[in-house]
């Protein structure tokens, strides 16, 4: 937890300096990063005779990991302009509170998040592939203390499996000395641009959760 704890502590900082009031990737990935983290256990109780283990950001979750949002009468989906994301069944959790620049931010077992994000610039407005993904490496590079060109790119792709006109860019950045890693898919409709965007501490995503971002990116549906 010590590398995690310096990594956050280095959001912090960029807070405090205004570097999250820029709407774009690493700014408000780092903001969800600092608040989702952040939630602690603080006690369990038993709600029809399941126990469920309460977290100090307001959250809950059953103990044998079942997402409190996939149970009970509960939407399995949430719904964005024209874009619905529907993890709950999938075991993520959403964050009760807005952060930033997200539309919602989600993790997996505290290990893998995810946040959705949306600017109302489109294919009517100019906007291009290659100038979102100029524009996350800007400053993406920004945070790392580099320039966009040294911004260390592990992949792209112009597809993404299972959504369609969807591009993605991994990549990695160091915040205080700690290693981030990123993957984001980004598609341009005619009004909006989104951007559904993972990260978790490390050089690279671990194997066992690439399946676990795949299926989440599949569970994404657009309108």
């Amino acid at each position: 937890m010590g590398d995690f704890t310096a990594a956050i502590n280095q959001v912090r900082t960029l807070a405090r300096s205004g570097f999250l009031g820029a709407a774009t990737f690493a700014a408000v990935v780092s903001g969800g990063v600092t608040t989702v983290a952040l939630a602690e256990r603080v006690g369990t109780a038993v709600v029809g005779g399941k126990t469920v283990v309460l977290d100090s950001d307001g959250t809950w979750k059953y103990q044998d990991g079942t997402a409190a949002s996939a149970v009970g009468g509960s939407s399995k989906c949430d719904k964005f302009i024209n874009i619905s994301v529907c993890l709950a069944t999938l075991g993520w959790e959403k964050s009760p509170t807005k952060m930033g620049t997200f539309e919602a931010v989600y993790s997996l077992n505290r290990k893998v998040y995810m946040g959705v994000i949306s600017e109302p610039n489109g294919k009517k407005d100019g906007m291009t592939p290659e100038l979102v993904q100029r524009a996350i490496l800007n400053t993406a590079g920004g945070a790392g203390k580099m320039t966009p060109t040294d911004v260390p790119v592990l992949a792209t792709s112009d597809k993404v499996d299972g959504l369609p006109d969807t591009r993605s860019i991994s990549f990695t950045i160091p915040l205080n000395g700690t290693p981030f890693v990123y993957h984001v898919a980004y598609y341009i409709d005619e009004e909006r641009t989104w951007q559904f965007a993972f990260w978790m501490v490390g050089k690279e995503f671990r194997k066992e959760l690439l399946a676990d971002v795949a299926t989440a990116l599949k569970s994404i549906k657009y309108e």
